[in-house]
């Protein structure tokens, strides 16, 4: 009997050790610094999302910034990281279209956990003003008239490099790329006439659009954006079925607890409702993100992926 009852407790103080040694039965998550590390693309969504985070939970954010090698090692570091919830990447298509071109990239899709999308960044069909065009229909009509005297810029291998293509591909256009550095030097590019054409993050453009330095014709995406109520779509505009979207999304190592991710999903979906984080992100050119559970997430990962690859293998993209 006194056997039992010693086993009785012993167990029992097992128990109350584990639950009090286990951030996540203990239900304390976070109770350090949460460190978002961010690749070769902007960390706003860091900027706009830590102060949230640290105003609910009283935990500072770190934003780190790991530029080299188009993302790759930073989110190579994540995918490393102890899978706790307190090393997340800043994820952008980009890293899966270096996957799609390159293959020796982390795969969105499988090598993370999926936390939540944060905000989308529309991208835009934009030419120079005195190309004299104010349609998709205009522009490709003069592009038909003058084939192989019209260029685009874009960096090699990017969003903006395949969104082209893929325009050229659906419209049987034949226009030629100048490759450029960054999407600063594409903007300056377009208003000095060095190119005609360009696909590029509306908030790099949007002074010049608003100033009449640029024209925008489209959105890449599926939907026109809130932010751009009256400018349409690509696929509105005679290319049916073009859907090519800019986001960021917040993810996680491999194993990271469930009741983990799901608080900081419902966290971030929450905050992208505040109007102050709705004014925050308009203000550089971006929409708030997508109201996905951290499964439709990984679903849309997915989607997004094979879009990706398919785009490369169609359009036979090359590194100039």
């Amino acid at each position: 009997m006194r056997y039992k009852s010693f086993l009785f407790i012993f167990i029992n103080i097992l128990i109350i050790d584990l639950v009090c040694s286990n951030p996540l039965l203990a239900q304390d998550y976070p109770n350090k610094p949460i460190r978002i590390i961010t690749g070769s693309s902007p960390d706003f969504p860091v900027r706009i999302y830590g102060k949230k985070m640290t105003e609910a939970w009283g935990q500072q954010i770190i934003a780190e910034s790991i530029p080299t090698a188009s993302g790759k090692i930073a989110a190579e570091t994540v995918a490393r990281s102890k899978p706790d919830g307190y090393t997340l990447l800043n994820a952008v298509p980009s890293l899966m279209i270096a996957n799609a071109v390159q293959g020796n990239y982390p795969d969105l899709s499988k090598d993370f956990t999926p936390v939540a999308i944060t905000n989308l960044l529309p991208f835009v069909f934009v030419v120079a003003k005195d190309i004299e065009v104010n349609t998709v229909e205009a522009f490709i009509k003069l592009v038909k008239s003058q084939p192989g005297k019209i260029n685009y810029g874009a960096t090699n291998g990017t969003f903006p490099h395949l969104a082209i293509e893929l325009f050229k591909s659906m419209t049987k256009t034949d226009f030629f790329h100048i490759p450029f550095k960054n999407t600063n030097d594409t903007a300056l590019a377009l208003v000095s006439g060095q190119v005609q054409v360009t696909v590029i993050p509306y908030g790099s453009v949007a002074a010049l659009h608003q100033s009449g330095k640029v024209v925008v014709l489209a959105v890449t995406s599926s939907d026109r954006s809130p932010l751009l109520p009256d400018i349409p779509t690509l696929s509105e505009s005679g290319l049916k079925g073009y859907n090519l979207l800019g986001w960021n999304a917040f993810v996680a190592p491999i194993g990271t607890p469930t009741e983990t991710i799901h608080q900081l999903n419902t966290h971030i979906r929450k905050s992208f409702k505040d109007p102050e984080v709705i004014k925050q992100l308009n203000a550089i050119g971006n929409d708030p993100g997508l109201d996905l559970s951290p499964q439709q997430l990984g679903d849309f990962f997915k989607a997004e992926v094979s879009k990706w690859n398919k785009l490369v293998n169609e359009v036979k993209i090359k590194i100039d």
